[in-house]
């Protein structure tokens, strides 16, 4: 006998078929939060362990960096005093003043790090005994001569000094090396376990899909419950998407994806903040036609490097504004050579450079103002009062030429 629609029987399989709807409905939406919260999860270990790896390059940058600006301290003095020609002290001008930077730089990057901790303290220590000697023979072979300069280098110490250095730089590089690898290996574990939870994550949604449209097509009530049910996870799968989306635009730096023709493929909401132009302004043009000219060839060479797979870690550009001002950006910038996209967030650091350069404008007008004062206060000394005049003119040979000209008179 067939059971008619209003007999019970009809009625316990209609039952019976939305009891298994409602109870499919509890178990695909108890799949899908878990895999949302496991998918959560693992990006931002993922993150985090990317973030490791960014900052074990940047410590290695760093640290040989230093070693190489000491080495050009080291090269710049050794070839003034073999030869006595100012033009070889460039390098030791320019390097002195950052080393100390530099440094402190290591200190603070390496500060979850206690044997690296201990290196740069005896890195401090050999860098300051090692300029001083170099100042020390700079002024003796300006004073004495080679002969008298080479009797400070024929002691060995500022050739120790160096190589000390050297063999402390490289077991510091080889400590960030190694950190490198175990960082890598970290965050290959986590790329591996997401791809994982997304793959067995979208098997087991397929499987529950499947299992619903079994049931569907054996009961009209059936089917109806399962629209509903689906239409309920398109808003939420909707929801997720947009949860991501603001996420990506939401941010506060400025985080864009472009390819490897020179074109923005995707930018969020801090750009237009930023600099005013729209995401249709900026995706029209290559990126180029917005990085300020002075910035064009160094901007061209990291782009190159990333064409190449090379990571960017705290590059500097400036950004060309909508209203005609500049900005200063801060980059870190990953490409994915299989899809050939770049990943990449920007800081604003106008702040900072302007900083940086009131800073830099204010010290060198307290060094005028001290020349300036000193110079007052030896009025009664007329060797002393020339020598000022003329140094704070920028002359420091012509001021020892007064000096000893006023001493003769």
């Amino acid at each position: 006998m067939t059971p008619q629609p209003d007999s019970p029987i009809a009625g316990r399989r209609g039952a019976s078929h939305q009891s298994k709807m409602a109870a499919l409905a509890g178990v695909s939406l108890t799949v899908f939060v878990f895999i949302g919260l496991v998918s959560y999860r693992s990006i931002i270990e993922f993150d985090d362990a990317h973030t490791w790896v960014a900052h074990t390059y940047q410590v290695k940058s760093t640290i040989e960096r230093t070693i190489s600006q000491i080495k050009d301290a080291f090269l710049g003095t050794r070839g003034y005093v073999i030869t006595g020609d100012e033009s070889y002290l460039e390098p030791y001008q320019k390097s002195v003043p950052v080393i100390g930077g530099l440094i402190r730089d290591i200190r603070k990057l390496t500060a979850d790090l206690p044997d690296q901790q201990r290196r740069v303290e005896r890195l401090e220590e050999l860098s300051t005994r090692l300029i001083e000697k170099l100042a020390q023979s700079i002024e003796v072979r300006r004073s004495g001569g080679f002969d008298a300069a080479r009797q400070i280098a024929a002691t060995g110490e500022i050739k120790g000094h160096m190589d000390e250095i050297r063999v402390l730089g490289d077991e510091m590089v080889s400590e960030e090396k190694r950190l490198l690898v175990i960082r890598q290996a970290d965050l290959h574990t986590h790329e591996l376990t997401a791809q994982r939870i997304i793959l067995f994550g979208g098997i087991a949604g397929c499987l529950m899909v499947g299992f619903a449209f079994f049931l569907v097509f054996r009961s009209n009530a059936a089917i109806r419950n399962l629209s509903r049910d689906v239409e309920a996870r398109s808003v939420a799968l909707e929801a997720a998407n947009k949860d991501l989306d603001n996420f990506f635009d939401l941010s506060r730096d400025m985080l864009c994806i472009a390819d490897g023709n020179g074109w923005f493929k995707r930018l969020n909401m801090a750009w237009e903040k930023n600099i005013g132009y729209t995401k249709d302004e900026m995706l029209s043009k290559p990126f180029m036609a917005f990085i300020h000219p002075d910035d064009h060839a160094a901007t061209e060479s990291a782009y190159k490097m990333q064409a190449e797979g090379e990571e960017i870690i705290s590059f500097e550009n400036r950004y060309i504004c909508k209203d005609g001002s500049h900005i200063w950006l801060l980059w870190n910038a990953t490409p994915i050579m299989e899809n050939g996209l770049i990943y990449a967030a920007a800081r604003d650091i106008t702040e900072r450079k302007k900083a940086e350069q009131e800073l830099e404008s204010a010290r060198d007008v307290a060094e005028e103002q001290a020349g300036r004062d000193a110079a007052a206060g030896d009025l009664q000394d007329p060797a002393a009062y020339a020598v000022a005049e003329i140094r704070s003119a920028g002359g420091d040979a012509e001021a020892e030429a007064a000096a000893g000209a006023v001493v003769d008179v």
